[in-house]
Protein backbone atom coordinates (compact mmCIF):
# COMPACT_ATOMS: atom_id res chain seq x y z
CA UNK A 1 0.00 0.00 0.00
CA UNK A 2 1.24 3.53 -0.80
CA UNK A 3 2.29 5.48 2.28
CA UNK A 4 -0.56 7.82 3.18
CA UNK A 5 -0.39 11.59 3.48
CA UNK A 6 -1.04 12.90 6.99
CA UNK A 7 -3.42 15.85 7.42
CA UNK A 8 -2.87 17.06 10.05
CA UNK A 9 0.62 15.61 10.45
CA UNK A 10 0.72 16.14 14.22
CA UNK A 11 -1.27 14.91 17.20
CA UNK A 12 -4.98 15.58 16.83
CA UNK A 13 -7.88 15.08 19.20
CA UNK A 14 -11.46 15.97 20.01
CA UNK A 15 -12.94 15.99 23.48
CA UNK A 16 -16.29 14.21 23.67
CA UNK A 17 -19.31 15.13 25.73
CA UNK A 18 -19.17 15.71 29.47
CA UNK A 19 -20.87 13.08 31.66
CA UNK A 20 -24.09 15.05 32.17
CA UNK A 21 -24.37 15.43 28.37
CA UNK A 22 -24.36 11.67 27.70
CA UNK A 23 -28.14 11.45 27.53
CA UNK A 24 -28.28 9.32 24.37
CA UNK A 25 -27.84 5.56 24.55
CA UNK A 26 -25.95 5.69 21.24
CA UNK A 27 -23.46 8.54 21.09
CA UNK A 28 -23.67 10.62 17.89
CA UNK A 29 -20.57 10.19 15.73
CA UNK A 30 -19.68 13.87 15.93
CA UNK A 31 -19.42 13.55 19.71
CA UNK A 32 -17.29 10.39 19.85
CA UNK A 33 -13.71 10.20 21.10
CA UNK A 34 -10.94 11.22 18.73
CA UNK A 35 -7.27 10.85 19.70
CA UNK A 36 -4.61 10.60 17.00
CA UNK A 37 -1.05 10.50 18.32
CA UNK A 38 0.76 10.82 14.99
CA UNK A 39 -1.73 12.64 12.77
CA UNK A 40 -4.61 11.64 10.49
CA UNK A 41 -3.77 9.56 7.37
CA UNK A 42 -5.76 10.40 4.26
CA UNK A 43 -6.25 7.06 2.49
CA UNK A 44 -7.87 6.36 -0.86
CA UNK A 45 -10.19 3.38 -0.50
CA UNK A 46 -8.88 1.84 -3.76
CA UNK A 47 -5.31 1.93 -2.39
CA UNK A 48 -6.13 0.29 0.93
CA UNK A 49 -5.41 -3.35 1.74
CA UNK A 50 -4.89 -5.52 4.79
CA UNK A 51 -2.12 -8.09 5.18
CA UNK A 52 -2.25 -10.88 7.77
CA UNK A 53 1.06 -12.66 8.28
CA UNK A 54 3.46 -13.95 10.93
CA UNK A 55 2.98 -17.33 12.60
CA UNK A 56 0.42 -18.60 10.09
CA UNK A 57 0.44 -21.40 7.55
CA UNK A 58 -0.62 -19.01 4.81
CA UNK A 59 -0.66 -15.23 4.62
CA UNK A 60 -3.82 -13.38 3.59
CA UNK A 61 -4.08 -10.16 1.59
CA UNK A 62 -7.50 -8.47 1.57
CA UNK A 63 -8.64 -5.43 -0.42
CA UNK A 64 -11.55 -3.24 0.70
CA UNK A 65 -13.91 -4.52 -2.01
CA UNK A 66 -13.38 -8.11 -0.88
CA UNK A 67 -13.86 -7.14 2.77
CA UNK A 68 -17.17 -5.47 1.97
CA UNK A 69 -18.44 -8.63 0.27
CA UNK A 70 -17.96 -10.67 3.43
CA UNK A 71 -20.78 -11.17 5.98
CA UNK A 72 -21.41 -7.95 7.86
CA UNK A 73 -22.07 -7.88 11.60
CA UNK A 74 -22.93 -5.09 14.02
CA UNK A 75 -21.70 -4.76 17.58
CA UNK A 76 -22.80 -2.08 20.02
CA UNK A 77 -20.14 -1.32 22.57
CA UNK A 78 -18.49 1.26 24.74
CA UNK A 79 -15.45 3.02 23.36
CA UNK A 80 -13.32 4.51 26.11
CA UNK A 81 -10.08 6.47 26.23
CA UNK A 82 -7.86 5.21 29.05
CA UNK A 83 -6.22 8.62 29.55
CA UNK A 84 -2.95 10.21 28.54
CA UNK A 85 -0.09 7.75 28.02
CA UNK A 86 2.22 10.45 29.43
CA UNK A 87 0.21 10.74 32.67
CA UNK A 88 -1.29 7.30 33.26
CA UNK A 89 -2.39 8.11 36.83
CA UNK A 90 -4.38 11.19 35.85
CA UNK A 91 -8.13 10.44 35.55
CA UNK A 92 -8.84 11.98 32.14
CA UNK A 93 -10.89 9.14 30.71
CA UNK A 94 -13.67 9.83 28.21
CA UNK A 95 -16.31 7.40 26.98
CA UNK A 96 -18.97 6.94 24.32
CA UNK A 97 -21.28 4.12 23.20
CA UNK A 98 -21.40 3.39 19.46
CA UNK A 99 -22.51 0.81 16.90
CA UNK A 100 -19.67 -0.72 14.87
CA UNK A 101 -20.18 -2.48 11.55
CA UNK A 102 -17.70 -4.80 9.88
CA UNK A 103 -16.37 -8.34 9.53
CA UNK A 104 -15.40 -10.68 12.34
CA UNK A 105 -11.65 -10.96 12.66
CA UNK A 106 -11.91 -14.59 13.76
CA UNK A 107 -13.15 -15.60 10.32
CA UNK A 108 -10.16 -14.02 8.59
CA UNK A 109 -7.73 -15.56 11.05
CA UNK A 110 -9.24 -19.00 10.50
CA UNK A 111 -8.35 -18.74 6.82
CA UNK A 112 -4.73 -18.03 7.77
CA UNK A 113 -4.47 -21.22 9.88
CA UNK A 114 -2.50 -19.83 12.85
CA UNK A 115 0.39 -21.93 14.15
CA UNK A 116 0.19 -23.35 17.71
CA UNK A 117 3.05 -21.10 18.81
CA UNK A 118 1.11 -17.89 18.05
CA UNK A 119 0.04 -16.14 21.27
CA UNK A 120 -0.33 -12.47 20.38
CA UNK A 121 -1.78 -10.40 17.56
CA UNK A 122 0.10 -7.26 16.51
CA UNK A 123 -1.96 -4.59 14.75
CA UNK A 124 -0.35 -1.79 12.71
CA UNK A 125 -1.93 1.43 11.48
CA UNK A 126 -1.05 3.66 8.53
CA UNK A 127 -0.13 6.60 10.79
CA UNK A 128 3.54 7.39 11.36
CA UNK A 129 5.71 10.19 12.71
CA UNK A 130 7.27 11.47 15.92
CA UNK A 131 5.63 11.27 19.34
CA UNK A 132 7.38 12.71 22.41
CA UNK A 133 10.71 12.69 20.59
CA UNK A 134 10.45 9.07 19.43
CA UNK A 135 10.18 8.26 15.73
CA UNK A 136 7.50 5.69 14.95
CA UNK A 137 7.25 3.97 11.57
CA UNK A 138 3.70 2.97 12.48
CA UNK A 139 1.33 2.92 15.42
CA UNK A 140 1.57 -0.69 16.61
CA UNK A 141 -0.44 -2.34 19.39
CA UNK A 142 -0.98 -5.93 20.48
CA UNK A 143 -3.52 -8.12 22.26
CA UNK A 144 -3.77 -11.76 23.33
CA UNK A 145 -4.65 -13.96 20.40
CA UNK A 146 -7.30 -15.72 22.47
CA UNK A 147 -9.24 -12.48 22.75
CA UNK A 148 -9.87 -12.42 18.99
CA UNK A 149 -12.14 -15.44 19.16
CA UNK A 150 -14.92 -13.36 20.70
CA UNK A 151 -16.23 -10.24 18.99
CA UNK A 152 -13.22 -8.37 17.59
CA UNK A 153 -14.12 -6.64 14.31
CA UNK A 154 -12.41 -5.42 11.20
CA UNK A 155 -14.71 -2.40 11.15
CA UNK A 156 -15.56 -0.02 8.31
CA UNK A 157 -18.70 1.61 9.76
CA UNK A 158 -19.60 3.64 12.82
CA UNK A 159 -23.26 4.23 13.68
CA UNK A 160 -24.36 2.95 10.28
CA UNK A 161 -22.11 5.21 8.17
CA UNK A 162 -18.58 4.79 6.75
CA UNK A 163 -15.83 5.73 9.15
CA UNK A 164 -14.68 9.32 9.12
CA UNK A 165 -10.96 9.95 8.48
CA UNK A 166 -10.33 10.88 12.12
CA UNK A 167 -12.15 7.71 13.24
CA UNK A 168 -9.99 5.40 11.10
CA UNK A 169 -11.28 5.47 7.50
CA UNK A 170 -11.42 3.23 5.60
CA UNK A 171 -10.89 0.34 8.06
CA UNK A 172 -9.94 0.00 11.71
CA UNK A 173 -9.66 -2.70 14.32
CA UNK A 174 -12.32 -2.72 17.04
CA UNK A 175 -11.74 -4.66 20.27
CA UNK A 176 -14.96 -4.32 22.30
CA UNK A 177 -14.30 -4.35 26.04
CA UNK A 178 -10.70 -3.14 25.65
CA UNK A 179 -9.62 0.47 26.01
CA UNK A 180 -9.75 2.44 22.76
CA UNK A 181 -5.98 2.53 22.27
CA UNK A 182 -6.13 -1.17 21.33
CA UNK A 183 -8.61 -0.52 18.50
CA UNK A 184 -6.02 0.55 15.94
CA UNK A 185 -7.24 3.05 13.33
CA UNK A 186 -6.30 3.00 9.62
CA UNK A 187 -5.48 -0.71 9.96
CA UNK A 188 -3.05 -2.08 7.36
CA UNK A 189 -1.39 -5.13 8.88
CA UNK A 190 -2.01 -7.91 11.40
CA UNK A 191 0.87 -10.11 12.54
CA UNK A 192 0.61 -13.23 14.67
CA UNK A 193 3.57 -13.58 17.03
CA UNK A 194 4.80 -15.55 20.01
CA UNK A 195 5.65 -12.47 22.12
CA UNK A 196 4.30 -8.98 22.62
CA UNK A 197 5.19 -6.20 20.17
CA UNK A 198 8.31 -4.21 21.01
CA UNK A 199 7.16 -0.74 19.94
CA UNK A 200 6.90 2.27 22.27
CA UNK A 201 3.10 2.14 22.43
CA UNK A 202 3.27 -1.35 23.99
CA UNK A 203 6.45 -1.05 26.09
CA UNK A 204 6.95 2.57 27.09
CA UNK A 205 3.36 3.81 27.06
CA UNK A 206 -0.04 2.33 27.84
CA UNK A 207 1.10 0.14 30.70
CA UNK A 208 -0.27 0.54 34.22
CA UNK A 209 2.09 0.10 37.19
CA UNK A 210 1.32 -3.04 39.18
CA UNK A 211 0.72 -2.34 42.87
CA UNK A 212 0.88 -4.47 46.00
CA UNK A 213 -1.87 -4.81 48.61
CA UNK A 214 -0.82 -1.51 50.22
CA UNK A 215 -1.06 0.37 46.93
CA UNK A 216 2.67 0.76 46.40
CA UNK A 217 4.23 0.15 42.94
CA UNK A 218 5.99 -3.19 42.63
CA UNK A 219 8.13 -2.22 39.64
CA UNK A 220 6.13 -4.45 37.29
CA UNK A 221 3.44 -3.27 34.89
CA UNK A 222 0.31 -4.57 33.20
CA UNK A 223 -0.92 -3.75 29.68
CA UNK A 224 -3.85 -1.38 29.31
CA UNK A 225 -6.26 -3.94 27.89
CA UNK A 226 -9.57 -4.76 29.61
CA UNK A 227 -11.75 -1.86 30.70
CA UNK A 228 -12.17 -1.66 34.47
CA UNK A 229 -15.59 -1.14 36.10
CA UNK A 230 -16.56 2.52 35.89
CA UNK A 231 -19.64 4.72 35.85
CA UNK A 232 -20.81 8.26 35.09
CA UNK A 233 -23.70 10.20 36.57
CA UNK A 234 -25.81 11.86 33.90
CA UNK A 235 -28.47 13.33 36.16
CA UNK A 236 -28.54 15.43 38.21
CA UNK A 237 -26.11 17.63 36.29
CA UNK A 238 -23.33 19.52 38.09
CA UNK A 239 -24.71 22.50 40.04
CA UNK A 240 -28.27 21.66 39.01
CA UNK A 241 -31.01 22.82 41.38
CA UNK A 242 -33.52 20.16 42.44
CA UNK A 243 -36.43 20.12 44.84
CA UNK A 244 -36.30 18.79 48.38
CA UNK A 245 -37.51 15.19 48.64
CA UNK A 246 -36.81 12.21 46.41
CA UNK A 247 -34.19 12.88 43.74
CA UNK A 248 -33.63 10.42 40.91
CA UNK A 249 -29.98 9.73 40.09
CA UNK A 250 -29.21 7.96 36.83
CA UNK A 251 -26.24 7.30 34.61
CA UNK A 252 -24.24 4.69 32.72
CA UNK A 253 -21.94 1.94 33.98
CA UNK A 254 -19.65 -0.46 32.18
CA UNK A 255 -16.67 -2.80 32.46
CA UNK A 256 -15.30 -5.51 30.20
CA UNK A 257 -17.79 -8.29 30.84
CA UNK A 258 -20.85 -6.46 32.16
CA UNK A 259 -21.83 -4.69 35.38
CA UNK A 260 -22.56 -6.67 38.52
CA UNK A 261 -23.73 -3.79 40.73
CA UNK A 262 -23.76 -0.02 41.05
CA UNK A 263 -23.93 1.84 44.36
CA UNK A 264 -24.80 5.50 44.99
CA UNK A 265 -23.64 7.73 47.82
CA UNK A 266 -25.13 11.16 48.47
CA UNK A 267 -24.28 11.92 52.10
CA UNK A 268 -20.49 12.03 51.95
CA UNK A 269 -20.07 9.12 54.38
CA UNK A 270 -20.20 5.36 54.06
CA UNK A 271 -23.94 4.98 53.42
CA UNK A 272 -23.99 3.48 49.93
CA UNK A 273 -27.34 2.50 48.47
CA UNK A 274 -27.73 -0.04 45.64
CA UNK A 275 -28.95 1.23 42.30
CA UNK A 276 -31.15 -0.62 39.85
CA UNK A 277 -29.09 -1.73 36.84
CA UNK A 278 -30.55 -2.80 33.51
CA UNK A 279 -29.43 -6.20 32.12
CA UNK A 280 -26.23 -6.39 30.12
CA UNK A 281 -26.59 -6.46 26.33
CA UNK A 282 -23.38 -7.32 24.53
CA UNK A 283 -20.63 -4.77 25.14
CA UNK A 284 -22.89 -1.73 25.53
CA UNK A 285 -23.02 0.37 28.66
CA UNK A 286 -25.82 -0.24 31.15
CA UNK A 287 -28.17 2.35 32.60
CA UNK A 288 -28.53 2.54 36.38
CA UNK A 289 -31.06 4.45 38.47
CA UNK A 290 -31.44 5.16 42.17
CA UNK A 291 -33.48 7.47 44.37
CA UNK A 292 -31.79 9.50 47.08
CA UNK A 293 -33.59 11.36 49.84
CA UNK A 294 -32.83 15.09 50.12
CA UNK A 295 -34.24 16.27 53.42
CA UNK A 296 -33.17 19.92 53.50
CA UNK A 297 -31.96 22.74 51.31
CA UNK A 298 -28.22 22.92 50.67
CA UNK A 299 -25.42 21.66 48.48
CA UNK A 300 -24.93 17.93 48.00
CA UNK A 301 -22.36 15.74 46.35
CA UNK A 302 -23.37 12.41 44.87
CA UNK A 303 -21.05 9.73 43.59
CA UNK A 304 -21.40 6.30 42.00
CA UNK A 305 -19.27 3.19 41.95
CA UNK A 306 -19.57 0.15 39.69
CA UNK A 307 -18.58 -3.44 40.29
CA UNK A 308 -18.04 -6.28 37.86
CA UNK A 309 -20.04 -9.46 38.43
CA UNK A 310 -18.36 -12.26 40.34
CA UNK A 311 -17.85 -15.55 38.55
CA UNK A 312 -18.90 -18.88 40.07
CA UNK A 313 -15.56 -19.44 41.80
CA UNK A 314 -15.58 -15.95 43.31
CA UNK A 315 -19.14 -16.40 44.55
CA UNK A 316 -18.22 -19.72 46.17
CA UNK A 317 -15.17 -18.15 47.77
CA UNK A 318 -17.25 -15.26 49.06
CA UNK A 319 -19.82 -17.65 50.57
CA UNK A 320 -17.06 -19.75 52.13
CA UNK A 321 -15.40 -16.66 53.54
CA UNK A 322 -18.62 -15.41 55.11
CA UNK A 323 -19.16 -18.85 56.64
CA UNK A 324 -15.61 -18.92 58.00
CA UNK A 325 -15.95 -15.46 59.51
CA UNK A 326 -19.27 -16.47 61.08
CA UNK A 327 -17.70 -19.59 62.59
CA UNK A 328 -14.78 -17.59 63.94
CA UNK A 329 -17.07 -15.05 65.60
CA UNK A 330 -19.30 -17.83 66.93
CA UNK A 331 -16.29 -19.61 68.41
CA UNK A 332 -15.14 -16.44 70.15
CA UNK A 333 -18.65 -15.75 71.45
CA UNK A 334 -19.03 -19.28 72.87
CA UNK A 335 -15.63 -19.16 74.52
CA UNK A 336 -16.38 -15.82 76.12
CA UNK A 337 -19.87 -16.88 77.17
CA UNK A 338 -18.74 -20.15 78.73
CA UNK A 339 -15.79 -18.48 80.43
CA UNK A 340 -18.03 -15.82 81.93
CA UNK A 341 -20.12 -18.51 83.68
CA UNK A 342 -17.11 -20.42 84.89
CA UNK A 343 -16.66 -23.09 82.23
CA UNK A 344 -13.27 -23.89 80.77
CA UNK A 345 -12.52 -22.77 77.22
CA UNK A 346 -9.38 -24.44 75.91
CA UNK A 347 -7.07 -22.69 73.47
CA UNK A 348 -3.24 -22.41 73.32
CA UNK A 349 -3.04 -19.34 75.64
CA UNK A 350 -5.75 -20.31 78.17
CA UNK A 351 -4.41 -23.06 80.40
CA UNK A 352 -6.69 -22.81 83.42
CA UNK A 353 -10.04 -21.54 84.60
CA UNK A 354 -8.62 -18.37 86.16
CA UNK A 355 -6.86 -17.41 82.90
CA UNK A 356 -10.05 -18.06 80.96
CA UNK A 357 -12.07 -15.82 83.27
CA UNK A 358 -9.46 -13.06 83.07
CA UNK A 359 -9.48 -13.19 79.28
CA UNK A 360 -13.30 -13.13 79.15
CA UNK A 361 -13.56 -10.13 81.46
CA UNK A 362 -10.89 -8.19 79.56
CA UNK A 363 -13.07 -7.92 76.47
CA UNK A 364 -9.98 -8.39 74.28
CA UNK A 365 -10.40 -10.08 70.91
CA UNK A 366 -8.35 -13.15 70.17
CA UNK A 367 -5.10 -12.52 68.34
CA UNK A 368 -4.49 -14.51 65.17
CA UNK A 369 -1.98 -16.75 66.93
CA UNK A 370 -4.62 -17.57 69.54
CA UNK A 371 -7.11 -18.91 67.01
CA UNK A 372 -6.39 -22.62 66.50
CA UNK A 373 -7.57 -24.68 63.58
CA UNK A 374 -9.56 -26.80 66.06
CA UNK A 375 -10.89 -25.36 69.32
CA UNK A 376 -12.38 -27.60 72.01
CA UNK A 377 -15.02 -26.36 74.43
CA UNK A 378 -15.48 -28.55 77.52
CA UNK A 379 -18.88 -27.99 79.06
CA UNK A 380 -20.43 -30.48 81.49
CA UNK A 381 -18.01 -33.14 80.28
CA UNK A 382 -19.30 -32.68 76.73
CA UNK A 383 -16.63 -31.99 74.09
CA UNK A 384 -17.49 -30.34 70.80
CA UNK A 385 -15.26 -29.44 67.87
CA UNK A 386 -15.47 -26.15 65.99
CA UNK A 387 -13.75 -26.42 62.64
CA UNK A 388 -12.21 -23.41 60.91
CA UNK A 389 -11.01 -23.80 57.34
CA UNK A 390 -8.84 -20.71 56.99
CA UNK A 391 -7.52 -17.70 58.84
CA UNK A 392 -10.38 -15.17 59.11
CA UNK A 393 -8.28 -12.14 58.29
CA UNK A 394 -6.73 -13.77 55.27
CA UNK A 395 -10.17 -14.92 54.19
CA UNK A 396 -11.67 -11.46 54.59
CA UNK A 397 -8.85 -9.95 52.60
CA UNK A 398 -9.25 -12.59 49.95
CA UNK A 399 -12.96 -11.90 49.75
CA UNK A 400 -12.33 -8.22 49.07
CA UNK A 401 -9.77 -9.08 46.45
CA UNK A 402 -12.16 -11.50 44.77
CA UNK A 403 -14.42 -8.57 43.97
CA UNK A 404 -13.22 -6.20 41.29
CA UNK A 405 -11.79 -3.01 42.76
CA UNK A 406 -13.18 0.35 41.73
CA UNK A 407 -10.53 2.54 40.10
CA UNK A 408 -12.55 5.71 40.23
CA UNK A 409 -15.76 7.06 41.73
CA UNK A 410 -17.86 9.34 39.54
CA UNK A 411 -19.04 12.44 41.37
CA UNK A 412 -21.25 15.43 40.72
CA UNK A 413 -22.64 18.20 42.90
CA UNK A 414 -26.18 19.54 42.97
CA UNK A 415 -28.18 22.03 45.02
CA UNK A 416 -31.48 21.37 46.79
CA UNK A 417 -33.62 24.48 46.69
Amino acid sequence: MIRATLDPATAFGRHPLQPHQLTDRITPTEHTIVLCHLGVPRINADDWSLTIDGLVRKSVHVALGELLRRPRVEITGIHQCCGSPLKPDMPTRRVCNVVWGGTRLSELLAECEPLPSARFLWSSGADYGVFEGITCEAFVKDLPLGRTAADVLIAYEMNGAPLRPENGYPVRLVVPGFYGTNSVKWLTRLTLAQARAAGPFTTRWYNDPARDSSGQPTGASTPVWSIAPESVIVSPAPNETVGVGNVEVWGWAWPDGGVGAVDINADGVSNWIPASVEPSVGRAWQRFTATVQVEARGSYEVCSRAQAPMDANSRNLARATRFIVFQSLLYEFLCRRLASVGHFAAHPHVRCKSQCLAWAKSGRRLRSSERPRFATIDRDRCTRGVRRHAHPRHSCRFESESMTSIPMHRLCSFVAG
